[in-house]
């Protein structure tokens, strides 16, 4: 054939036609995807012998001795077991360094106890199934530097997650401490939870577990080692305040809901069941204002004012719990 004879047009090439899964209508994808990641997924995102068992033994990794040396051992109660229990959430630990991959280190990644695998099977799923895997998925974090290298390690998928669950836990007056590290320890706390409340623009449930050490403790939202968890009420009550911009009655976007669950679980030294050895009465009224300090710090974070928030603490205070002021000195006393 020579360059002047008369081309033949070709046949357009046939499309390839979709098959097995990715046929199916994208409603039908999502359903499945709903009910693959739909019992959630736990990801703890710590070191490996750290315990988040909220009765363990709280040390400070930057301090020279243990805030409290030589505790006794907590006294556990059990209750009574219900007859159906829920299933556990699936539970991860990673403790490495984010954002720091080498090929040895994904060689040792043991795929069978990962959070899921239907995110590997090619790019067209896991586009699709990964924003169901973080909407899903308990983030667990406790302490501030792995923070900022999860947000530095995936910025595009923040905007995906809904819960979260921190553990922090502040420095007490100790005289053995190293001057500085409070304040700097402070200072990291505060600027990253402003960064999480920032950036984690979806969040729906937080959960906080606090044990303060501070002395002398009293109990009101002005306390400086509230300070970390000031930004997320500013950030909710901002989101809840704004509108659409066109004015219309269309469904608020993403990251603009606010919270719809804060759950605070404030401990300290005389939270423990053991604080009062022998008094019983005195330990149970301890117990119950710090569980009622703790839902007071929850309201405020979803934008109640500060007499609406502690209403509750303080009917107690006056109230059922007026007998025990002077044992515990953890709001005013009228002396």
């Amino acid at each position: 054939m020579s360059l002047f004879s008369r081309a033949r047009p070709g046949k357009p090439p046939a499309q390839k036609k979709t098959r097995g899964f990715l046929a199916l209508p994208g409603e039908l994808r999502n359903k499945v995807y709903g009910h693959y990641f739909g019992e959630g997924f736990r990801c703890e995102i710590a070191s490996e012998n750290t315990d988040f068992d909220p009765l363990g033994h709280k040390m400070m990794k930057l301090g020279l001795i243990p805030l409290e040396p030589h505790p006794p051992p907590p006294i556990r109660i059990r209750k009574p077991m219900p007859k159906f229990m829920p299933a556990a959430p699936t539970r991860i630990r990673i403790s490495r360094r984010l954002g720091k991959y080498t090929r040895v280190e994904g060689l040792k990644t043991d795929w069978l106890n990962s959070l899921c695998a239907l995110i590997l099977v090619c790019q067209h799923i896991h586009r699709e199934s990964v924003v169901f895997l973080y909407h899903n998925t308990t983030f667990v974090f406790n302490a501030p530097k792995r923070m900022g290298y999860f947000m530095n390690s995936l910025p595009t998928n923040l905007c995906l997650i809904t819960r979260l669950e921190l553990h922090y836990t502040n420095y007490g007056d100790n005289q053995w401490v190293r001057e500085g590290l409070k304040d700097k320890h402070h200072a990291i706390w505060v600027r990253t939870c402003k960064a999480v409340a920032k950036r984690f623009v979806n969040l729906q449930e937080l959960t906080v577990w606090m044990y303060i050490t501070a002395q002398p403790l009293f109990f009101d939202l002005r306390q400086e080692w509230l300070a970390p968890l000031l930004p997320f009420r500013r950030v909710n009550l901002t989101r809840q305040s704004e509108d659409p911009k066109d004015g219309s009655n269309r469904p608020v976007g993403i990251g603009r809901e606010g919270l719809r669950l804060v759950d605070i679980q404030f401990d300290t030294h005389w939270s423990r069941p053991d604080a009062f050895l022998d008094r019983p009465r005195l330990t149970k009224a301890s117990m119950d204002l710090h569980r009622l300090f703790g839902l007071a710090v929850s309201r405020a974070i979803l934008g109640a004012d500060e007499e609406e928030a502690m209403a509750d603490f303080k009917e107690a205070w006056e109230g059922k719990h007026a007998r025990w002021k002077h044992h515990l000195n953890f709001s005013t006393t009228g002396w």
